[in-house]
């Protein structure tokens, strides 16, 4: 391969992952602002406002479903997408859109899961896409370039034709190089998204939630607050498991699930508002609404946005969990500062908010360090160490089980 060929598939590669990039800042741009215009209406009649949240509501509800029965089991996930890259080493990416449509309908019907677990599993179905399509322009460069400058865009533009799907027969490039390639690509994408976010004046997704007076002698709380957090969370997960198990004893159809779900979504819309949506929003002004809430209010709003989330697993209105399970957290260390008022206030919700996410959110990792990036940065060290106390069991685990082969 000589310079200039290198040169067009990587310029080739900033191209497609700008796409990627555009597809996804369009995605987010049609989710804020639709589930604005929906729900950003005001009724003076109580009646109206309960007819509109039912058209609403089961309006999305009878079009998910057919899209659902139709499609099949839509939005594709995060958690899919991985899932079928490590069985079959491919995505079907042929119908991402579908993914995506099923997914803005969910979100914008008001239910608690976020945007992120749809929106990633389309870009990494789209990134395998990308890899399909720079390997059969690859493959063929030699032919491709033989021709004028309208069969050339053919190959390079055409969405679903001129792929080489990855195999063992196909070019390989060297390991380090295609980590950097995909690095570079990484960046440019989502460099190019935060900055069409930035130049349309979108809202942040992350929110410090103020900042922070430590001192050295709050350390003696610390023990606690760990110690808090890992209890809420056990007896968070062994009753969702219990109730799990009790509900899967029951075999629902989609139609009874998904019903079931826009009830909750309905009367959550009704009355507990505040409990709508995947959060992200939410964090904006929540280190100054927290402090305005009771202890029981907070209590029982985080509690509320989880049972919310997972009603809404349940009844297959699929979404992400990350920024759900976030504001629950971080409303728990609010209640917990509540019963403190002597220690420093962020700190508190710090060190429960890494605690929670870091149990609940599927990677103690990524819990840990997504939620450190709504405190002030003195506070990262502790996101660092709570992630190692949680996974030292694991660790250890692993230690004894290379020790038990090496025997």
């Amino acid at each position: 391969m000589d310079a200039i060929e290198k040169m067009v598939l990587f310029v080739y590669g900033l191209f497609l992952s700008s796409l990627i990039s555009l597809m996804s800042y369009t995605f987010i741009m049609l989710e804020g602002n639709f589930s604005h215009a929906i729900w950003h209406v005001s009724f003076s009649n109580p009646f109206l406002r309960v007819f509109y949240t039912f058209l609403v509501v089961f309006g999305c509800t009878a079009v998910v479903y057919r899209l659902k029965k139709r499609w099949g089991n839509l939005p594709i996930t995060t958690h899919d997408a991985m899932k079928e890259m490590k069985t079959s080493q491919k995505v079907i990416y042929h119908k991402f859109w579908r993914s995506l449509i099923v997914a803005l309908l969910v979100l914008m019907s008001g239910a608690g899961v976020g945007p992120e677990a749809p929106l990633l599993g389309a870009v990494i179905a789209c990134s395998v896409w990308q890899a399909d399509k720079m390997r059969f322009i690859n493959a063929n460069y030699e032919q491709i370039f033989s021709q004028n400058w309208k069969h050339r865009l053919k190959y390079f533009l055409h969405p679903t034709r001129f792929l080489l799907s990855y195999s063992e027969n196909t070019f390989k490039m060297d390991l380090k190089k295609k980590k950097i390639l995909n690095i570079l690509y990484i960046i440019n994408g989502v460099g190019l998204f935060f900055i069409l976010m930035r130049l349309s004046d979108q809202p942040s997704f992350i929110t410090k939630m103020g900042t922070v007076h430590f001192k050295m002698q709050q350390l003696v709380f610390l023990p606690i607050l760990i110690a808090y957090g890992y209890v809420f969370s056990f007896i968070y997960q062994k009753v969702k498991n219990i109730i799990k198990t009790y509900l899967n004893a029951f075999t629902l159809s989609l139609r009874t699930r998904l019903l079931l779900g826009g009830l909750a979504i309905f009367i959550v819309v009704l009355f507990i508002p505040q409990l709508m949506f995947s959060g992200q929003y939410e964090m904006t002004n929540l280190a100054i609404s927290a402090t305005q809430l009771t202890a029981l209010s907070l209590l029982l709003l985080s509690v509320g946005k989880l049972v919310f989330l997972d009603i809404c697993l349940y009844t297959t209105w699929t979404g992400g969990d990350i920024f759900p399970i976030t504001l629950a957290s971080i409303l728990q260390g609010f209640f917990v500062a509540k019963l403190f008022p002597q220690v420093d206030t962020v700190f508190i919700v710090a060190i429960v908010s890494y605690v929670i996410c870091g149990l609940l959110i599927e990677n103690t990792w990524l819990g840990c360090i997504f939620v450190a990036f709504f405190f002030p940065k003195e506070l990262f060290v502790f996101a660092v160490i709570i992630a190692l106390l949680l996974q030292t069991p694991k660790y250890i685990r692993k230690i004894n089980q290379r020790r038990t082969v090496n025997k």
